[in-house]
This record gives structure tokens, C-alpha cells and sequence, in this order.
């Protein structure tokens, strides 16, 4: 009889995923929605605007379901200043202030990576990066009929 060693390894590795907060969403109330793109300060090459509630409100559930980028380090590709980007400002009404505002750059493709991620604030309060942008870009501009981004 032989004796025969046997030896097993055995890796993981386990990354803790930080949930969306529930206050970071886009509220039920907004009515009016304003898509704009064009460089940060100037004015926009695009410009339109939304007062179908049932558009505005699939727009902002789309933003609602995006995930935020994860805490990491990231080596993303040097930034161009001055690039496009979309801009979508909810508010309730057409003269009222904005409720929040998502903007995403518009070169950005998917699937979007925390180097292109989309920007979200809501009354003023700006809230962690979120992933899939580019989608609700392009979501967007087919259910708007308004070309926002050359692909």
C-alpha cells in the first residue's frame, strides 16, 4: 500500500457591493423634462422639451434603475475638455426649478464604465456616479425621436 499526498487550494474573493441609496431617485412628481447637449457653459446644439408625463417618468425610472459605481481605483483614459454632454433637467412644471438633474458624457458608449459614468443630483444635492448612462441616452432618444448622440 502507498501513501500518496494530496493537496487542495482553494481562492475567493468577496466584494462587498454598496446598494443605492433610496433617496437618490429621481421623485414621482416630476412633469416636465429638458434635454440639452452640447459643451458644459455653452450653449446646447440640442435642445428639447418634454411634457408628456408618461415620457417623462419612463425616462427618470430608467435613471432610477441604474446602479452607482463602486468604490475602486480606475485608470481612465485623459478627459476632453469641452466635450458634449446630455443633459436632463426634471422638474415639476415648466417654470418651476429643476428637481434633478442627470447629465452623462456623450461619447460615452455602453456598457459605461466609472470613467464615463453619469452625474445625479436631486434638489441641489449631488449623489454618488451611476453606470448605464449611455443606455438611457440612447432609450432616450429613440422614445424622444430627437437625435441626441451619433453612435
Amino acid at each position: 500500500m502507498t501513501d500518496r499526498a494530496c493537496a487542495r487550494r482553494v481562492d475567493g474573493e468577496v466584494q462587498w457591493i454598496i446598494p443605492r441609496p433610496t433617496a437618490e431617485r429621481i421623485p414621482r412628481s416630476v412633469g416636465v423634462l429638458g434635454v440639452t447637449v452640447g459643451p458644459p457653459g455653452r450653449a446646447p446644439s440640442t435642445r428639447a422639451i418634454v411634457v408628456n408625463r408618461t415620457k417623462v417618468w419612463r425616462i427618470a425610472s430608467w435613471i432610477n434603475r441604474l446602479p452607482i459605481v463602486q468604490p475602486g481605483v480606475w485608470n481612465c483614459p485623459g478627459e476632453v475638455l469641452d466635450a458634449p454632454v446630455v443633459t436632463f433637467t426634471f422638474r415639476r412644471d415648466l417654470a418651476g426649478p429643476a428637481v434633478a438633474q442627470a447629465i452623462e458624457p456623450a461619447f460615452a458608449l455602453e456598457p459605461t464604465t466609472p470613467c464615463d459614468p453619469m452625474t445625479l443630483s436631486i434638489h441641489g444635492r449631488r449623489w454618488p456616479a451611476l453606470l448605464g448612462g449611455a443606455g438611457v441616452v440612447h432609450a432616450a432618444q429613440r422614445l424622444l425621436g430627437v437625435r441626441l448622440v451619433r453612435r
